[in-house]
């Protein structure tokens, strides 16, 4: 069965969730940095992760092992579409998974739910081609956000 992880525990999963490059939230949870839960069926060795960021929700693991499917269902079933995880909906659930052998297992595992495929778009910028510095209008600049911008006194709310 899964359990929930404590935030020191977070870095054992972090090789599970490796199918997710593409996801800022995952890597944002696992640091630290990002709000999110993790459960996953053993926080020493891990062998099937499941992961709430603000983006959705995210199943990883060995589709191959009859035993971590079982974990993994009875943890969707008992735990996520019963609200004690998260659920804002009982009609959809968007559940992303590494790796992509998981799609055929989610309709036993998932029986309440129609299995919906929807094909994700990646796009890369190999090669940046607008100067944007040149376009920053005079008397503004661009910094990067971090703690000394947001407790300093650079920003100004215009309705506050």
């Amino acid at each position: 069965m899964l359990r929930e992880l404590k935030h020191q525990e977070y870095q054992s999963v972090r090789p599970l969730f490796e199918g997710f490059d593409y996801s800022l939230s995952i890597s944002a949870v696992l640091d630290g940095s990002n709000p999110g839960r993790v459960f996953a069926d053993d926080p020493q060795n891990p062998r099937l992760a499941f992961a709430l960021t603000i983006e959705g929700y995210l199943l990883a693991g060995d589709p191959s092992d009859p035993a971590l499917r079982e974990s993994a269902r009875r943890f969707l079933v008992d735990s996520l579409l019963t609200g004690d995880v998260y659920l804002d909906s009982d009609e959809s659930v968007t559940l992303a998974i590494y790796p992509p052998e998981w799609a055929g297992f989610l309709p036993e595992m998932i029986p309440t739910h129609e299995v919906e495929a929807l094909p994700r778009l990646r796009y890369l910028c190999r090669e940046l081609s607008y100067a944007w510095q040149e376009d920053v209008p005079d008397g503004y600049t661009v910094h990067q956000i971090d703690r000394s911008i947001l407790d300093g006194n650079l920003l100004a709310d215009p309705d506050g």
